[in-house]
C-alpha cells in the first residue's frame, strides 16, 4: 500500500516540487458554494419512492411534517476527524429553512418537531465526586451507580470520549464506544418508568485506541420526554407527508460500535411516526450503509450521506422536483447485518474472502440485499434499447460472477434520445497471476 501511494505522489510531482498557490485563498466564494450545492444535487440517492411520494407539489400536499435534527443547522454535514477542516466561516443551509421557504412560496405549510434529541452529548452527569483527582496510570475503570427515573418513558443515554467504553442497564448492553481515537460519540436508548430503579454500570479501557488528548469517557442522559413525543406525533397525524432526517456520526477512528444499526432509538420513532402519518419520507443523513427495519412502513428513503454546508438549498431542489435525483450506490444496504461479511477484531487480518467483498461477495453466496450496489432511482421515466454485450471471465480464472467494468452518466431532455458508448479495455479482461506476479489473460470459453 505504502509503494503505491508514493508511486502516484512521486507521479504527480508532490515530492519535488513544493506546493504552490495560496493557503490563505478564499474557498468561500459563490463557486464553491454552487459546486457544493451541485455535489448534494448529484450525489444524493433516491433508494425508495413508492407511489410517486417525491416531489413534492402543491396538488398532493399542502401540509408538511418535518423531523429530526438533521433538518437543521445540526445536520452532520462532515465528518468530524479525518479530511474534514474545521472553518468557523461555514454557514450550514437548514433543509428545514429552505423547505419553509419554499412551501411559504407554493401555499404550503411546514413545520418542525426535534423527535430525537440528536447525535451529540446529552447532558452530562457529574464524576466529581469521585474523581477529585488525576490518575495518571489507571489503565481502566468501573463506575457503578444506581439511576432512579423520575419520568416515564424513552431515556437516552450518551458517552463520549477516547477508548473502550461499555454502558449497561441492568446487565443489558445499552450504549458501546470501541476503539475510539479522536472522540466519538455513541447512544443508547431504553425505557424506564418512574420511580423503578435500575442499576447503571460503565466499563472503561484505554485499549489500543489512538489518544489525540486526555483519554477517559463522558456519561451523558436525557430524560424521558413525553411533551417532545407527544408534539411530534400530533404533527405527524396532521402532515399530508412526513419527512423524517435520520442522522448518525462515525468518523475516522469513531466507528459505531453496535453494528449497522441508527444511534439511540431513531429506528423506533421512525415506525412509530411512520404508522400515524398519511405519507412518509425517511432522509438519511449517514456515512454508510444501515439496516432499516422500518423500510416496507415508508414510502420514500433518500441517502444524502454527509452532505456539507448547501445541504438545504440542495434537498428543496430535490424533493420539490427542480433536479431530479442520479445519484447510485456505491455500495451495498443489507437486509440485516448476518447479511455482512464477518469483520475479525483482531489485529492480524486474513483476507478470507479473497475476491467476493462488496457486492461481489452477495453475488456469491446468492443473498439478497436490500438495495443492491449501483441502486438509485430518479424522478424521471425513460426506458433503454439497443445492444448488452456481456463478457464471463473462464472458470479456470476464479473471478466473481459480475466485475464494473465501465459506466457512463449522461443527462437527457424530456423527449430526447441519446446513443451511450461504455468501453471494454483488453486490460480488463486480465488477471492478477501470483506466481508469474503479473497481468495474464485465461485461456477458455
Amino acid at each position: 500500500m505504502v509503494q503505491r501511494i508514493w508511486r502516484y505522489m512521486l507521479k504527480l510531482g508532490q515530492v519535488d516540487n513544493p506546493v504552490t498557490g495560496d493557503s490563505t485563498a478564499n474557498v468561500r466564494t459563490q463557486e464553491h458554494l454552487d459546486l457544493a450545492q451541485r455535489m448534494v444535487e448529484e450525489g444524493a440517492v433516491l433508494l425508495k419512492n413508492d407511489e410517486s411520494a417525491l416531489p413534492i407539489s402543491r396538488d398532493k400536499c399542502s401540509k408538511i411534517a418535518v423531523f429530526g435534527i438533521g433538518a437543521t443547522t445540526e445536520n452532520q454535514v462532515s465528518e468530524t476527524h479525518g479530511g474534514f477542516v474545521i472553518d468557523s466561516t461555514m454557514v450550514v443551509q437548514a433543509p428545514f429553512d429552505a423547505i419553509k421557504r419554499r412551501g411559504d412560496a407554493e401555499n404550503m405549510t411546514a413545520k418542525y418537531s426535534m423527535a430525537y434529541p440528536g447525535t451529540g452529548q446529552f447532558p452530562t452527569v457529574s464524576l466529581e465526586h469521585i474523581f477529585g483527582q488525576v490518575y495518571p496510570d489507571v489503565f481502566s475503570a468501573v463506575y457503578e451507580a444506581v439511576f432512579l427515573p423520575n419520568t416515564t418513558g424513552m431515556h437516552h443515554f450518551s458517552m463520549y470520549g477516547q477508548g473502550t467504553a461499555l454502558l449497561y442497564l441492568d446487565d443489558i448492553l445499552v450504549a458501546n464506544m470501541s476503539y475510539a481515537n479522536f472522540g466519538n460519540y455513541v447512544q443508547g436508548a431504553t425505557y424506564l418508568e418512574a420511580g423503578s430503579e435500575v442499576k447503571l454500570l460503565s466499563e472503561y479501557d484505554m485499549g489500543y485506541s489512538l489518544c489525540t488528548g486526555a483519554y477517559g469517557t463522558t456519561l451523558g442522559v436525557d430524560i424521558g420526554n413525553q411533551t417532545r413525543d407527544t408534539a411530534a406525533d400530533e404533527l405527524a397525524e396532521c402532515a399530508d407527508i412526513s419527512i423524517i432526517f435520520a442522522s448518525d456520526r462515525i468518523s475516522e477512528g469513531a466507528d459505531n460500535g453496535l453494528g449497522l444499526s441508527l444511534p439511540g432509538d431513531q429506528d423506533a420513532i421512525i415506525s412509530r411516526l411512520a404508522s400515524i402519518s398519511k405519507k412518509t419520507i425517511v432522509i438519511l443523513n449517514t456515512n454508510s450503509a444501515i439496516l432499516m427495519p422500518w423500510i416496507e412502513q415508508v414510502e420514500g428513503v433518500m441517502v444524502i450521506w454527509y452532505p456539507g454546508q448547501q445541504v438545504g438549498l440542495a434537498l428543496e431542489r430535490l424533493f420539490f422536483g427542480d433536479v431530479s435525483p442520479s445519484g447510485k450506490l456505491p455500495l451495498t444496504f443489507p437486509k440485516s447485518l448476518n447479511d455482512t461479511i464477518r469483520i475479525s477484531t483482531s489485529i492480524e487480518v486474513s483476507y478470507e474472502e479473497g475476491l467476493y467483498i462488496g457486492y461481489k461477495a452477495y453475488d456469491q453466496s446468492g443473498i439478497e440485499p436490500l438495495f443492491p450496489f449501483g441502486h438509485g432511482l430518479t424522478h424521471s421515466n425513460f426506458s433503454l434499447s439497443g445492444l448488452e454485450l456481456y463478457v464471463g471471465f473462464p472458470e479456470a480464472a476464479k473471478e466473481p460472477l459480475k466485475l464494473l467494468r465501465a459506466f457512463q452518466k449522461v443527462e437527457v431532455e424530456p423527449g430526447e434520445s441519446k446513443a451511450v458508448e461504455l468501453l471494454v479495455k483488453t486490460d480488463d479482461l486480465m488477471v492478477w497471476d501470483a506466481f508469474t506476479e503479473d497481468w495474464i489473460f485465461v485461456e477458455g470459453h
